[in-house]
């Protein structure tokens, strides 16, 4: 950042983080100027690629249910003519062979993807409009089977007293409740050493209780951020990374005018008890990157 333009635009930004009441559209409105101000000095000094272009190479996706071993096959056969029609140089006699070889085998097995696919697809219609008229349940089992699978299940299983693996209800709630009742519970017959480590437990329990509402301990957790704090996390972030729901990435703010501007938005935050929305919610990740 260093035209005037927008050095003027930092400071504008930097008073408008100074203001006393900043309320949540006021933030989202100033946040939102930020990160327009450095996509616009990004387009001007780096070079801009489109990353929407899908590549025309078929993509093996073997972990799709119609994918079968005549599939692999023809991927394979295909993949072995891509590679050698890339190794044969344009001036070599078997180039033209070599080529049209490549083309015949991708063209082969695109249209046999695309026949599995539409076959797999028409199968799944076919069922659910059985399934639909002659079985309502079996219609909506079908439904829940096509979306992800998910389990979350907790295994009912637990050792008894003679190491015999239980699985009856009862017994395995029983089991971790005796467990857990007797974690930090002193047993009745204990030593010298249990003893103290349960009065430390509970002397460490107290002090950490007390500490929530001592504000003399927790006044460093409400004071501002400091230049130093967040130029030391700047440098820490690894630099080539992917850029975040904003498309700023760790390296454009490696430089003492972000740092100085960052400083003010997590104190405006910090002081408002506000965040940007963005910094909250989904968006749609941008299409192109610097």
């Amino acid at each position: 950042m260093t035209s005037d333009q927008r050095l003027t635009d930092c400071a504008t930004l930097i008073d408008r983080f100074l203001e006393r009441s900043i309320d949540q559209n006021a933030i989202d409105t100033i946040y939102s100027d930020f990160v327009k101000m450095y996509h616009d000095e990004m387009s001007i000094f780096l070079k801009e690629i489109n990353t929407t272009k899908r590549s025309k190479k078929a993509v093996r996706w073997t972990k799709r249910p119609y994918w079968d071993e005549e599939l692999s096959e023809t991927w394979d056969q295909f993949h072995k003519a891509e590679k050698l029609y890339l190794r044969t140089g344009k001036h070599d006699r078997t180039y033209v062979t070599a080529k049209n070889d490549f083309l015949s085998k991708q063209k082969l097995f695109d249209k046999m993807l695309k026949r599995k696919r539409r076959s797999f697809q028409c199968s799944q219609v076919y069922d659910l409009e059985k399934a639909n008229t002659s079985d309502p349940t079996a219609f909506w089992n079908h439904i829940a089977s096509l979306g992800p699978k998910s389990s979350s299940k907790i295994p009912w299983e637990v050792y008894g007293t003679n190491n015999e693996i239980l699985t009856d209800h009862d017994s395995v709630l029983n089991k971790w409740k005796y467990d857990f009742e007797g974690l930090f519970t002193p047993p009745a017959d204990k030593t010298r050493e249990q003893t103290l480590f349960y009065a430390n437990i509970k002397q460490s329990n107290k002090a950490r209780e007390d500490s929530l509402n001592d504000n003399e301990i927790n006044v460093g957790l409400n004071v501002d951020f400091t230049i130093e704090e967040v130029r030391k996390m700047i440098t820490r972030a690894k630099s080539g990374k992917a850029p975040g729901i904003d498309g700023l990435v760790a390296d454009t703010f490696k430089n003492e005018r972000s740092i100085a501007l960052l400083t003010e938005v997590f104190n405006c935050c910090l002081n408002n008890d506000v965040i940007p929305t963005d910094w909250t919610g989904y968006h749609q990740p941008h299409t192109q990157i610097w």
